[in-house]
């Protein structure tokens, strides 16, 4: 049970098919999974999934995905992935950490990207937003009152909070943003 060992132990080792994944605390297990698998298995709803590239531009880097859709990444992360770029790497991004105007309070401009809203689950306090872009699907977590009344079949602009996200090698699923 996955809300009891969160909830209740000091330290949890996930285990894939009998193969030890990580060994770790509840939080750096959510906030640093080390690979694909503990991101996706930890968490509800899950970690949204997005293949693309990494691009390196004159004064950025920069993650592209569906039809040349793009997200710049920050400062901190550009040193982490360098020997990633122009290769196809997995993104990895939290619904809570997928917002719009209301939920990005440091007034980023950056990494807002209009999506179609497919499914609105009202939770009472929150709301998830399925919604997809060029053929991606994601998954928003936001709170009630600020999901600035999307509703199915509308179109939204969602802010990627990408100080919160992840990336992963193509080929063995490693963070590579650790």
């Amino acid at each position: 049970d996955q809300v009891e060992a969160m909830t209740m132990g000091d330290r949890i080792c996930v285990l894939n098919y009998g193969k030890i994944m990580q060994v770790d605390t509840p939080l750096n297990l959510y906030h640093k999974p080390a690979n694909k698998f503990v991101a996706g298995f930890i968490g509800s709803p899950a970690m949204n999934f997005v293949v693309g590239t990494l691009e390196k531009t004159e004064n950025e880097t920069v993650f592209t995905f569906g039809e040349n859709k793009h997200i710049v990444l920050p400062k901190e992360m550009r040193e982490k992935v360098k020997s990633h770029i122009g290769k196809k790497v997995t993104l990895g991004i939290r619904p809570e950490n997928i917002g719009n105007s209301l939920t990005n309070p440091e007034g980023d401009k950056n990494n807002f990207i209009n999506g179609n809203v497919n499914v609105v689950e009202y939770m009472g306090n929150e709301e998830f937003l399925h919604f997809s872009i060029d053929g991606n699907d994601f998954t928003s977590r936001i709170e009630s009152r600020k999901s600035l009344g999307l509703a199915y079949g509308g179109t939204g602009s969602f802010y990627f909070n990408m100080e919160k996200a992840h990336f992963f090698d193509i080929d063995t699923e490693e963070n590579i943003t650790l």
